[in-house]
């Protein structure tokens, strides 16, 4: 699946990483996300206007953590391994460890 086939222009020339603002063909702003070329050209990080800086990843980070603690994962002696960040999943897109 190819999802940069969707993207009708991009104006200049982002380099992988770099954070851009995503508007529809109408020129609406739909969200601020991270480049990255190949098939998924933009990674949406939040759907307003926002400036992505380290305060945005370590809410996203206290967030997932918080939800382990919250469905009894997290420092659960049963369990010796977990996944501590999920991507999408946690509203960080490209953050896995």
């Amino acid at each position: 699946m190819d999802f940069s086939g969707a993207i009708k222009k991009i104006y200049g020339e982002p380099l992988e990483g770099d954070v851009v603002d995503v508007y529809d063909n109408k020129g609406t702003f739909l969200g601020v996300g991270h480049y990255q070329p190949g098939s998924i050209a933009v990674r949406i990080l939040a759907f307003e206007n926002i400036t992505p800086d380290a305060d945005f990843s370590g809410r996203g980070s206290d967030s997932a953590i918080t939800y382990r603690k919250a469905i009894g994962i997290f420092n659960n002696a049963d369990l010796n391994v977990f996944r501590l960040v999920h991507a999408e999943g946690d509203n960080l897109p490209g953050f896995n460890n």
